[in-house]
């Protein structure tokens, strides 16, 4: 699954880069509106999320009824990204450099790494 809140006009751009990287997608969604709101509600319906690779701190958190927010079940990644390379890393996110620093992760991290 990808889920994105990127502007409509650079969908198109999404959809050629995975095409020719040969990324697989069953499923591409694009949330519209205040993202802020929408996004959770998307994330959390969906049945399962293994890794979540986000490039904003808070995109990691769910918001409990409570108004507590908690870490994500997903593997959280922050992609670096020049608004956010002087955000502090919460404990249990990994950061990464740069796509493919995520893809050689995530096809060499043990369970413990990703955990």
């Amino acid at each position: 699954v990808i889920l994105t809140a990127r502007a409509k006009e650079g969908i198109r751009y999404v959809k050629e880069y995975m095409r020719i990287n040969r990324i697989p997608c069953e499923h591409f969604l694009h949330l519209k509106g205040d993202k802020t709101l929408t996004k959770p509600l998307v994330i959390y319906r969906l049945p399962s999320i293994d890794v979540m690779i986000e490039d904003e701190v808070k995109g990691l958190y769910e918001q409990k009824k409570d108004g507590t927010k908690v870490l994500i079940k997903a593997i959280p990644i922050l992609l670096t990204r020049p608004w956010n390379k002087n955000v502090e890393v919460p404990k249990g996110v990994i950061r990464l450099p740069n796509w493919k620093a995520i893809l050689q992760f995530l096809l060499t991290a043990t369970p413990a790494e990703a955990a």
